[in-house]
């Protein structure tokens, strides 16, 4: 406010409106890790807000049906968003496909996500773990939680 200098001014405002952008990046990013959604209105529909986001520009429709009697603890349904996120965004993303099915249920005390998608498929044993960073970051993350049945791609 006491600046004179137009250029001064100028550059102050220019680092205003940086400073305004990178806080609506990180509201966004942390609404991404664990959007109020999950709290409020469960996994289901957490992961059905996500999958309209995430499909609204493409010409892929993603339906996620919910099976879950209970909501299981913050921490897993979490867990459980993070690990789906990537699987619905690698198959909206990748799959040249035009549906995704999420099925998400309870299986043995636990918590079971299925993407499935109409694309072109991918063997999950080709993938270079170097290059596959989502898919690693699934499989590590589902082992952390104390179960996998796997992350599995199939030709298609």
């Amino acid at each position: 406010r006491r600046l004179t200098d137009s250029e001064h001014v100028g550059a102050v405002d220019q680092l205003g409106e940086t400073v305004e952008q990178a806080l609506s990046r990180l509201r966004s990013v942390l609404v991404e890790l664990r959007p109020r959604s999950l709290e409020l209105d469960g996994l289901g529909q957490a992961l059905r807000q996500f999958a309209r986001e995430g499909a609204r520009d493409r010409d892929v429709r993603v339906d996620v049906e919910d099976r879950l009697g209970s909501q299981p603890d913050l921490e897993v349904r979490s867990l459980a968003y993070r690990i789906a996120q990537e699987a619905i965004s690698n198959a909206v993303s990748w799959s040249r496909g035009t549906r995704v099915d999420v099925l998400v249920e309870e299986r043995d005390g636990g918590v079971s996500i299925r993407v499935e998608d109409d694309g072109v498929g991918f063997e999950a044993e080709s993938l270079d773990p170097a290059t596959a960073i989502g898919v690693t970051s699934m499989t590590e993350r589902a082992e952390v939680a104390g179960g996998i049945d796997g992350v599995a791609g199939c030709a298609a």
